[in-house]
Parts: structure tokens; sequence; C-alpha cells
């Protein structure tokens, strides 16, 4: 899956549940930005968790990777 398409897919995930909780305040931007926020704020926390050990490691690819997903969270 490339780095946009998990973006995507995140916001997607928060959104539909965020939309379980039906709130006259939540309209549909505002669930959007709530959803892609709540992503960054997952993203972040799967970049933590995975420290960078060394050069041409999984971990180094994952993190490359999610770095990316985080770029493209910050573009939508």
């Amino acid at each position: 899956m490339t780095p946009k398409e998990k973006a995507k897919e995140l916001i997607d995930k928060f959104q539909s549940r965020i939309k379980e909780y039906p709130s006259e305040i939540y309209e549909d931007d505002i669930e959007f930005q709530t959803a892609r926020q709540c992503a960054l704020v997952a993203v972040d926390e799967i970049i933590k968790s995975n420290p960078v050990t060394e050069q041409g490691s999984v971990f180094v690819r994952n993190f490359l990777y999610w770095e990316s997903v985080k770029e493209q969270l910050n573009k939508i």
C-alpha cells in the first residue's frame, strides 16, 4: 500500500468512528479534519514506537514509510 493510500485509509477509519457518535457539532469538513488530526497522532505514535537503529534495516524502511504517510496526511 502506498503512503498516500495508507493516509486515506487512516482518515477513512477515524472518520467512520467519529460518525458512530453523531453530534450536531460535527459537519463533514469538521469530521474530516478531526479524523485527519487523529490519523496524524496515530502515525506520530507509530514513528516514536519504532526507533531507527541501523541503515538499511527494516526499522529504517518502516520509519521512511510512516514519514511518507505523515507527509501525505499533511497534504490532504
